[in-house]
């Protein structure tokens, strides 16, 4: 004969994990029922639900704690490190929630949403890490780095999009921020009227920011018509596109001074008097000539 009842067992679990859904108990009755030996041997109430984890045919139980279930699987292949008992869970669980709900996404604060980001080994910090540097920051975006954003995020303005940042695996924060700074140097680009021949992702990669990526590439916009006219005149069979990549390389400080672009700037220089804006060197230099 059981020594706890149904309702003492609940409120005793109450007491160690906190309030559980009252319209969902299915999962409680089962593992009180499943334990009923354990408790009959004086083991306590909060220490049941982490002696059943290993009972397969508990599928209520399993449903409700759908992610640690996953993240145990995952343990076994390797793929993640630490897998929480309940208590931690239900904990990580509130805590999500709680952060949903604080950046007004509180459709995403379901149990099974949580459950997702969870099982897929995405901490609560690491979670609220990929809201701020994801979400809000597109969400905060002016019209001109959105519209940039929204090719590397096609589902920019879904909810689904939310739900897959915070549940896919391998994105991130420094993902996130990877998309929106290369987002945002294309976005510079857009805005002088350049396509840029080096790539968003190597200006990137070299430090370049969406604010230095402007700099630069008006420098070279005031510079390109100028040395595209001397290599014409002056019998020069590099390709626009060729000079144009020259001239980020020599800016943005990827390659040193170009002897080719010295060249074309001094020729332009002597042949148009100085009107065209020809600067040479690095953008950390930045001197006229």
């Amino acid at each position: 004969m059981a020594t706890t009842n149904f309702d003492v067992f609940k409120s005793e679990l109450q007491n160690v994990f906190g309030v559980f859904d009252p319209t969902d108990d299915t999962w409680l009755r089962e593992i009180w029922t499943a334990g009923q030996n354990k408790l009959n041997e004086g083991i306590d109430s909060g220490s049941i639900p982490d002696l059943l984890l290993d009972d397969t045919t508990l599928t209520n139980y399993r449903s409700r704690f759908s992610g640690l279930f996953k993240l145990r699987e995952l343990s076994k292949k390797q793929s993640v490190s630490y897998v929480p008992n309940i208590a931690t869970y239900i904990a990580s669980e509130r805590a999500l929630s709680e952060k949903l709900k604080y950046y007004g996404l509180n459709d995403l604060a379901t149990q099974k949403n949580i459950a997702d980001i969870i099982g897929n080994d995405v901490s609560v910090t690491e979670a609220e890490g990929r809201i701020v540097e994801g979400y809000i920051a597109i969400r905060n975006a002016d019209s001109a780095l959105r519209e940039q954003l929204q090719k590397e995020f096609p589902t920019l303005n879904d909810a689904d999009f939310v739900s897959a940042l915070l549940s896919k695996p391998g994105e991130g924060v420094e993902f996130l921020k990877t998309k929106v700074a290369r987002a945002g140097i294309e976005t510079s680009a857009v805005a002088t009227g350049i396509q840029s021949q080096v790539g968003a992702e190597e200006l990137r990669k070299r430090g370049i920011t969406r604010e230095t990526a402007l700099e630069g590439f008006k420098s070279i916009k005031s510079q390109q018509a100028g040395v595209e006219q001397a290599a014409q005149m002056f019998g020069e069979t590099t390709s626009k596109t060729e000079l144009q990549k020259q001239l980020e390389e020599e800016t943005f400080g990827i390659a040193g001074e170009q002897q080719n672009i010295k060249r074309l700037k001094s020729q332009a220089r002597a042949q148009f008097a100085g009107q065209t804006g020809i600067a040479t060197g690095s953008l950390s230099r930045k001197r006229q000539v």
